[in-house]
């Protein structure tokens, strides 16, 4: 890895989703300044120097990067910020890894759809929201800007065609909607993702996503994610070089994206991608499997404007070495916290490489919260030399982990976590 010793950087947003960037940050030898409109925050609170800044002054935040001398600029997984971060380094030519342009072709489902079709990428069909009675259900209804799985539902007719519609409009800024064939396939989603450097994009990591629920729409969120996936040989073999010809096609020079997509009777459907890091945090098993890091690669280049160097991109492996890995979530039900156990003896567990925890005694899940990332207590990443000894550690966090509201009810939704790894396996 390039030698970051000695380096400045500003981190927008002072809570959760930077925390890693400070961290690694700081294992690299960098000195950084986190800020945003709070006073606090995780992130703020790991930072060598922290500012009350908001995210968005994109002249009050020049000037605070002029005056202590800073070399670039970096945030987590929050879209918001990611874009404050790009449009405040074009102001200041700083390093960033993508164009306003390529941003907004990537993450507007529709755009990246049109842009599937021009390359040959397979995509899921769409319908045409003029015509409603064309619709041939189950269908998929998002927001066309949306993220973190917010404003996303599955409609049997009509009726909650209508109701999605409007779920899905509230939650979009564009104020449009996408609406798609809902495809039946039990649930699981496959997940790709590249780092891209010096226009040349590598395959890093293929994995197989489990959603929470997936019959009615009313969590469809992960429940488990699995590397690698079942399907790699066939990814690899039938659309890897379509897809590294798009993002070739649209000039991408750096940075790291993810794709979702559907494997249904036997081919892969494409619906959504990120320009950017996911909020699994797939890069700390990827470090540990073959010391492929796109978060510090991502880091490197804010303050530099390279990547990493060659011998860094020679070590992808989208096999990760033989190892197999999961990301486990940990889904909540309504209620306030009283009680929490068990969470230090997973993290104790040998095989257990992170977990990250979101929600503390005390505090509320709402209604709202239910269906989205934010319904999720923990995330726990687990790497292992075989599948079956991902049974004995699912078992265990099952066993372990409790979390009761304060009648004493469980929140800890367990009940497909067996189910997934059953069908991983097979």
């Amino acid at each position: 890895m390039i030698d970051l010793k000695g380096k400045r950087l500003l981190v927008l947003g002072g809570g959760s989703p930077s925390v890693n960037v400070v961290k690694f940050a700081h294992e690299m030898g960098m000195k950084t300044y986190v800020v945003d409109y709070l006073d606090g925050g995780e992130a703020k609170e790991l930072g060598d120097e922290q500012a009350v800044i908001s995210t968005v002054d994109y002249d009050a935040l020049a000037a605070y990067m002029k005056e202590n001398d800073i070399d670039g600029v970096m945030t987590g997984a929050s879209e918001f910020n990611i874009v404050n971060t790009m449009r405040l380094c074009k102001k200041i030519n700083k390093p960033f890894y993508a164009t306003e342009e390529q941003w907004k072709i990537c993450q507007n489902k529709q755009n990246f759809k049109r842009l599937c079709r021009e390359y040959g990428v397979p995509c899921v069909p769409e319908y045409d929201q003029e015509h409603p009675e064309s619709f041939s259900y189950p269908i998929i209804v998002k927001p066309t800007d949306g993220c973190s799985a917010r404003g996303i539902s599955v409609c049997e007719n009509r009726e909650e065609y209508e109701a999605a519609k409007k779920k899905a409009l509230s939650y979009s800024n564009e104020k449009k909607i996408i609406v798609e064939k809902y495809i039946r396939n039990g649930g699981t989603t496959m997940s790709v993702r590249y780092i891209v450097r010096d226009g040349k994009l590598f395959l890093h990591a293929v994995g197989d996503r489990y959603v929470l629920d997936d019959t009615k729409g009313k969590a469809l969120i992960t429940a488990a994610a699995f590397y690698p996936s079942k399907h790699t040989d066939y990814y690899i073999m039938h659309v890897d070089e379509k897809v590294k010809r798009m993002f070739e096609g649209i000039g991408l020079k750096d940075g790291a994206l993810f794709m979702e997509s559907c494997f249904a009777d036997g081919e892969v459907w494409f619906y959504e991608m990120g320009l950017r890091i996911s909020g699994g945090m797939t890069y700390l098993i990827t470090e540990k499997t073959n010391d492929v890091n796109e978060l510090k690669m991502l880091i490197c280049h804010a303050v530099t404007g390279s990547m990493c160097e060659e011998a860094d991109v020679n070590k992808i492996d989208p096999y990760l070495n033989g190892y197999y890995t999961a990301s486990l979530c940990i889904p909540l039900s309504e209620g306030t916290i009283s009680e929490i156990k068990g969470v230090e003896e997973i993290k104790a567990t040998p095989c257990v490489n992170n977990f990250t925890q979101y929600w503390h005694e005390g505090e509320t899940i709402e209604a709202r919260h239910i269906g989205t990332l934010d319904q999720l207590f923990a995330r726990v990443s687990v790497i292992v030399k075989n599948k079956e000894d991902l049974t004995e550690v699912i078992d265990k966090i099952i066993d372990t982990i409790s979390i009761r509201d304060t009648e004493g009810k469980e929140m800890f939704i367990t009940s497909k976590l067996k189910d997934i790894y059953n069908d991983y396996i097979s």
